[in-house]
């Protein structure tokens, strides 16, 4: 049995549903004893759109996903959702993902 210790940290409370989202940043990040040894990463920075918190700022999110590049992998299915035109078989320029 794996034991969970408390997370820290804070997160955007936000109502479930769908939401539009804004890609503003991308910044690579190493996390140490990433448990399937996969310790680079990508983190998103989204902005929800016409949502804001509760002093008006617009509300955010920060995912982190694998960094790496092949049908399966999480980053393949934001591009595609993020609408664009890619091929697997040539790398993938994140920059090309911000604004959308």
């Amino acid at each position: 049995m794996s034991i969970v210790e408390p997370s820290s940290g804070s997160a955007p409370a936000v109502d479930d549903g769908l939401y539009t989202v804004i890609c503003t940043g991308i910044d690579e990040r190493i996390v140490e004893n990433d448990q399937f040894g996969n310790p680079d990463k990508l983190e998103f920075h989204l902005e929800l759109e016409n949502v804001r918190d509760e002093d008006d700022q617009p509300v955010t999110l920060d995912p982190r996903i694998n960094r790496k590049w092949s049908e399966k992998a999480t980053l393949y299915k934001w591009a595609v959702a993020f609408g664009l035109d890619i091929s697997l078989d040539a790398p993938l320029d994140t920059d090309l993902l911000l604004g959308r």
